[in-house]
């Protein structure tokens, strides 16, 4: 996420279009993290399935509008959107893994 950031400061810094699309990738990259952490929260012994369940289905968002903007000849950009949040989401399987007593 760190490029997104200096995009971020770039595209501010430039009064570019640009600033936009990395403010919503790292909004949604750290709405993915809130969702993952809430729904293995939820999940509790079941974390590891249930957050991958949300990744998946946070992909099949993301391929979906990834194809109706090619349906559309057009470049979305929501399909990215949403795969940012999918990624994040799957820290919370990595963190489930980890843990606080790891050594």
């Amino acid at each position: 996420m760190s490029g997104n950031t200096t995009r971020l400061g770039v595209g501010l810094a430039e009064r570019s279009s640009t600033a936009a699309i990395a403010a919503s990738l790292i909004a949604l990259f750290v709405l993915g993290v809130v969702l993952g952490a809430s729904v293995g929260r939820l999940a509790k012994a079941n974390r590891p399935p249930m957050v991958l369940i949300l990744v998946s289905a946070l992909l099949v968002v993301a391929a979906t509008l990834a194809h109706l903007g090619a349906m559309a000849h057009k470049a979305v950009g929501l399909d990215a959107l949403w795969a940012a949040a999918a990624s994040a989401a799957g820290l919370a399987v990595v963190a489930a893994r980890i843990g606080p007593n790891a050594s």
